[in-house]
């Protein structure tokens, strides 16, 4: 699987993922990120290795029915994402060493983060 980039401009880039010679659905992205080590790491090596210090990630919103559109994102660089520090004392209770996952309730309580 390849990824491609396309520039929109200097603050915005569009990727999508190819498999065999065509674009990956959101299912087929979805999937292969559940089975796949190997496309988690090209995956985060992609965010990682942008050219943007900060950056938001979109991806539009798709219903069950849309599942087999092609599944692309944009990153869209933000300067004032670039300006914020890090906290990362609000969530240390809940991480530990020994564990890669972990999960807990927001603050409200209303979401499972």
């Amino acid at each position: 699987m390849n990824f491609n980039t396309l520039i929109i401009d200097e603050r915005t880039t569009k990727h999508y993922f190819i498999n065999e010679g065509k674009k990956l659905s959101f299912l087929e992205w979805i999937n292969e990120m559940a089975k796949s080590d190997q496309v988690i790491q090209s995956f985060n090596q992609l965010l990682s290795e942008s050219d943007f210090k900060a950056y938001f990630w979109e991806v539009k919103p798709v219903t069950e029915a849309e599942l087999n559109l092609p599944f692309e994102f944009v990153l869209v660089q933000s300067n004032s994402l670039n300006r914020i520090s890090a906290n990362d004392s609000a969530f240390s209770k809940y991480f530990e060493r020994d564990k890669t996952v972990v999960n807990f309730a927001n603050l409200r309580g209303d979401a499972e983060l």
